[in-house]
């Protein structure tokens, strides 16, 4: 895929997909679908290209600035400032900005990837990430508790406070029912499946089967694929990447 269609899609994915969690009111997130049509793609791509990002999160949050800076022509005050209490640290704000009516905004932006490891229990306890100490309850807890009431604490002008979470929720992909689902998510959230190391070789049966390992910070839009893509792996390849991906674990 071309670099400039990658980086286009990903913006469109970054306004149009459904939340992750709904946390907040979204009163400030306008509506209106973003089409292909509205984003100048050569701009784009160097405006990113001017801050190359390897890590999801921050690629995540220069395409919202983005949006917010350059397609709904915002005026943004601040992009990941940090907050001092003397010389100790306390936090950061991820984007404030003023909005088409003028009212500044505070948004705590995240693109999380959460794993449903029990469906019996509705703990979000029970949702964890890449990392297994990043779980949905400590990032919505953060949220609510930390991040956005330290921006009024330091911004008392600040009319709107949001959490701008996308992201998805991989179900285990044999599990037919998800079970009840905690509060915090939106009923509308974007799905993946996950496997189990030992049950790898029963995914990989099917030799027709063609497979591509993603690659960060390119994990938001939707893969499309072409054949003659050169990364487009079979069955036996995949297998063979696989064993050099993923640690042995008798656990698994």
């Amino acid at each position: 895929m071309h670099e400039t269609e990658r980086f286009v899609r990903d913006l469109v994915w970054v306004v149009n997909s459904p939340l992750l969690m709904r946390l907040t009111s979204q009163d400030s997130v306008p509506a209106r679908r973003l089409e292909v049509n509205d984003i100048d793609g050569e701009h784009l791509r160097v405006h990113l290209n001017s801050r190359p990002e390897q890590w999801v999160g921050r690629y995540f949050e220069h395409l919202v600035a983005y949006w917010i800076s350059s397609i709904r022509r915002c005026e943004v005050v601040a992009h990941s400032l940090q907050l001092r209490d003397g010389k100790r640290t306390v936090g950061e704000i991820d984007l404030l900005f003023r909005d088409e009516q003028g009212r500044l905004n505070h948004w705590e932006v995240a693109c999380k990837f959460y794993l449903q490891v029990d469906v019996n229990h509705v703990p979000i306890t029970d949702y964890i990430g890449p990392n297994a100490n990043d779980t949905l309850s400590q990032k919505s807890a953060r949220l609510l508790k930390h991040q956005l009431p330290l921006g009024v604490r330091y911004f008392p002008e600040i009319e709107i406070s949001e959490a701008f979470v996308k992201g998805r929720i991989f179900y285990h992909w044999h599990t037919g029912s998800k079970g009840p689902l905690p509060v915090e998510l939106a009923t509308d959230h974007l799905e993946g499946k996950w496997l189990r190391t030992r049950e790898v070789p029963e995914l990989l049966r099917d030799s027709r089967l063609r497979y591509r390992i993603l690659r960060k910070p390119f994990w938001l839009a939707e893969e499309l694929v072409d054949p003659s893509d050169d990364d487009i792996l079979t069955t036996d390849e995949t297998r063979l990447c696989l064993k050099t991906l993923i640690p042995r674990n008798p656990m698994g």
